[in-house]
């Protein structure tokens, strides 16, 4: 059996045009698996000579099935810039437009690395021993008079 790539073989038909065979092997349920007319698609935009560029994203719509048999790819470059290129692809058998996609290309500018931050490390600080006790903030400590936030008023007897 041959490996997923292998089994997308496409010649030339032309001018931005692509035939291949359709592999039994990726077969689903009544059509060919969606991952693999994916994978043609985008496959035949790689093979292209104005491709520049990797894939950045893929959009693809099912509209027939894919049976056994030749199949042809057209594809047409939408538009192209300094970074990016916009490129559809159609795959039709027997005069039907079976699935097309929408592809972006994309060409990435070097940059530097970047890796996680690490936790510095920093000797524990030694404490002076204390009669009283750990220092309270400010706001935590009693006035010490009878009626203040920290200190509230005794309740009376009733």
């Amino acid at each position: 059996m041959l490996s997923f790539q292998d089994s997308i073989d496409l010649v030339t038909a032309g001018e931005g045009r692509w035939a291949g065979e359709v592999d039994p092997a990726y077969k689903g349920f009544g059509s060919q698996f969606g991952g693999w007319t994916a994978a043609a698609l985008l496959k035949a935009i790689m093979v292209e000579p104005a491709t520049k560029g990797a894939p950045l994203s893929q959009s693809v719509l099912f509209l027939e099935s894919i049976n056994e048999g030749a199949y042809e790819i057209s594809t047409r470059l939408i538009r192209s810039g300094a970074r990016l290129q916009f490129w559809r692809s159609e795959l039709h058998q027997n005069g039907k437009c079976c699935a097309h996609a929408q592809v972006t290309m994309g060409v990435r500018r070097e940059t530097t690395s970047f890796t996680d931050a690490v936790m510095p490390f920093a000797r524990r600080r030694k404490r002076k021993a204390s009669a009283s006790g750990p220092r309270l903030p400010a706001s935590a400590r009693s006035s010490g008079r009878a009626g203040s936030p920290t200190c509230p008023a005794p309740r009376a007897a009733t």
